[in-house]
């Protein structure tokens, strides 16, 4: 129990610092939307290239992970629209509640954690967690969302094609694809080349966690209550069972394999806090105040459930 403490408690940690250096005035927002930017826009992009690229194809695409982890999400966001649906009325409010219990913290949380548990995969379980919620499940939530705003009519298929085209435009996702590339060529990169992508992506771990402390400086749990609670419950609890219980399920029919480290890895991510730019998302339905409030509370509390998901696979 204490080495399974010991092994999270640096990465909190940091995120604690995070939270004291903005906290004191030593960082503000505008120093960490620039620490963020310069983590999803190189640092983390850097990271997936270099993880994909100096990787088996065969280790990349693991249809098995991806199947589970993507039949979670979707799990993850039927029941909980069918929860939420029951106690918000407004339909914007309801995608958001869907989105923050569903999209986990795979990239500013989830990769430092597995690089201290899992240091030889952490670069290509974020890939395949960032596949899943970037393709399958982010779209979906912000389908969701935008189904609530006034003066919505475009056709389905409009709109799917529009938050699809976005999300390849990402630098993540253009990283993620110039990585497989390479790997599937098999292109054996020079080596000044793949120097410069290890310290870029060398930078990713700790700007990330300072950015997620950070961000929670000025949030408040107060007004937010009952909403932010449920949905952190729903994110940390129900998110991670329903993942375990396919995992599960899958595999006692013989319908996926997963080696031990993949199949904690699995139940893990699903385990993260919500992702860090969930409050930005929330903002344009009016519930930034309520998502904010949200992460917060998930933020704290995922010390205990993801330290209570290591212990269990131990």
């Amino acid at each position: 129990m204490i080495a399974t403490l010991g092994i999270t408690f640096p990465i909190f940690a940091t995120i604690g610092i995070g939270y004291l250096l903005t906290a004191r005035g030593v960082l503000n927002q505008e120093a960490l939307q620039a620490m963020g930017r310069f983590v999803m826009m190189l640092a983390m992009p850097a990271l997936m290239f270099k993880a994909l690229a100096s990787s088996d194809a065969r280790d990349v695409i693991n249809l098995d992970y991806l199947l589970v982890y993507a039949l979670g999400g979707l799990s993850c966001i039927l029941v909980t629209a069918l929860w939420f649906r029951r106690i918000v009325q407004d339909p914007a409010t309801l995608g958001i509640a869907v989105l923050g219990s569903t999209i986990a913290n795979s990239a500013f949380v989830g990769y430092p954690i597995f690089l201290m548990i899992l240091p030889e995969q952490a670069g290509i379980i974020l890939a395949l967690n960032f596949l899943v919620e970037v393709v399958l499940l982010i779209p979906m939530c912000l389908f969701l969302v935008d189904m609530g705003k006034p003066g919505q009519h475009r056709p389905i298929l409009h709109h799917i094609a529009g938050v699809l085209l976005s999300v390849l435009r990402r630098p993540l996702m253009i990283g993620l694809l110039l990585g497989l590339g390479v790997s599937l060529l098999g292109i054996e990169l020079p080596a000044p080349f793949t120097r410069l992508t290890e310290l870029f992506a060398g930078a990713t771990t700790v700007l990330a966690l300072i950015v997620v402390g950070g961000s929670l400086v000025g949030t408040s749990r107060k007004n937010h209550g009952t909403l932010a609670a449920q949905i952190s419950v729903a994110k940390l609890i129900l998110h991670p069972a329903l993942v375990a219980s396919i995992a599960a399920l899958l595999m006692t029919f013989g319908l996926a394999t997963l080696p031990p480290e993949l199949h904690m890895a699995l139940v893990v991510s699903a385990a993260m806090p919500m992702f860090s730019i969930y409050a930005v998302f929330a903002q344009e339905a009016g519930q930034a105040h309520m998502a904010s409030a949200a992460m917060l509370t998930a933020t704290l509390a995922s010390y205990v459930t993801v330290n209570g998901v290591l212990m269990i696979f131990q």
